[in-house]
């Protein structure tokens, strides 16, 4: 009798038969997930006249994924920071010289990357053997290893790697040595505007077919085709037929990091 008196005052007074508790998080403990810092690099321009004297107080201003503006020194340099990977447009301008523009793709690598550019125009500065023009000296690129060769069953890595049904596009690193990047690249949508400042690029088509656009020029191109595309050289790819194309791509003259 008494045990039951004892529950129906329990009940009567709210109090849960089991209590559940909770430990909250330690101060300054780590989110379960946290995002991983993007990696940046730098770009140098250094900017001269027509005969090559560095050029002072050109204003460079840097659109893309990171906006920057400067100014040249008195060496014609300028310098930009922690820059993302990506495409940009530099413009370089300066009263009584013609107005330049030059697109490049920045990478992340040793050393960041380095332009020189040449602006028309303006009066030369005078040069004397009393007060020469300052000389930049540029650090010589680190060597690197050549790497070890390589070997691989193409049709073999398509058939475990095929596109998938809704993918647009896909690109995979296939070989990479100091100065080439090979890739396997399978379209379902156009590649559009495709262009490598610093690179000369070779396509093979290793499945489907395609056509390629440079400029208001057109070609069909079969299985099989081989396209040579000059660095500079805009171009862009669509694939033929219901099946995806899909493309060796070998680009030659940029820094190929493993990834």
């Amino acid at each position: 009798m008494r045990a039951l008196l004892t529950g129906l005052v329990l009940a009567a007074v709210g109090i849960p038969a089991l209590a559940q508790t909770t430990t909250p998080a330690s101060a300054g403990q780590a989110p379960a997930t946290a995002s991983t810092a993007t990696r940046r690099t730098t770009m140098s321009a250094f900017v001269t006249d027509a005969t090559g004297a560095p050029l002072q107080g050109v204003k460079v201003k840097v659109t893309g994924p990171v906006p920057r503006e400067g100014t040249t020194d008195a060496a014609g340099l300028v310098k930009f920071t922690a820059l993302r990977a990506g495409d940009y447009r530099v413009r370089f301008e300066r009263e009584g010289f013609s107005t330049l523009e030059r697109d490049l793709t920045l990478k992340v690598q040793p050393g960041g990357t380095e332009i020189e550019v040449a602006l028309t125009g303006g009066v030369p500065a005078p040069r004397t053997e009393a007060a020469p023009m300052p000389v930049v000296a540029k650090p010589a690129p680190p060597s690197r290893p050549p790497g070890d060769p390589k070997t691989l069953d193409v049709a073999d890595f398509v058939e475990r790697n095929i596109i998938g049904r809704n993918e647009p596009r896909k690109m995979s690193r296939l070989a990479c040595t100091p100065s080439a990047i090979t890739s396997l690249i399978q379209l379902r949508e156009p590649l559009a505007d495709r262009m490598h400042p610093d690179a000369d690029e070779v396509l093979y088509i290793v499945g489907g077919e395609a056509t390629l656009r440079i400029g208001s020029r057109e070609e069909d191109l079969p299985l099989n085709a081989l396209v040579s595309i000059p660095r500079g050289t805009t171009y862009s790819m669509t694939r033929r037929g219901r099946n995806p194309t899909i493309l060796l791509s070998v680009l030659s003259g940029p820094v190929c990091e493993e990834r």
